[in-house]
């Protein structure tokens, strides 16, 4: 299991850094004041804005179903295994949390750079 985790965390780092070189390498030029007026910056808020809807509804899909597999398991499960359910409920829980904030962050993030 770590080591699917090691190699996830892996292809998230490459996946990042080469986001990071393609708008290091994007020839609008930005000088000081001049951020909020290049098209490589409204692009992106515009993506965050049509993005914002469809994935909280995914993420809250993904983790209503993920929640009823677990309360599924756990009733056919023995004491112990029920446990290790309900430990993984709350982690489906606190990772919603997570996209949803971040997801609601992401817009007031992007208003101070108007």
């Amino acid at each position: 299991m770590k080591n699917k985790l090691n190699k996830l965390k892996n292809k998230l780092g490459v996946i990042v850094f080469n986001i990071m070189i393609c708008f290091c390498m994007a020839e609008n030029y930005v000088f000081a004041g001049g951020i909020g007026k290049t098209k490589l910056f409204t692009g992106t808020i515009q993506l965050f804005k049509d993005l914002r809807t469809p994935l909280i509804s995914v993420a809250t899909g993904i983790a209503i179903v993920m929640i009823i597999i677990n309360l599924i398991r756990i009733k056919i499960s023995d004491e112990m295994d029920s446990k290790i359910y309900i430990k993984k409920i709350k982690n489906i829980i606190i990772a919603l949390i997570l996209v949803v904030s971040v997801v609601a962050l992401i817009p007031v993030i992007l208003s101070y750079f108007k």
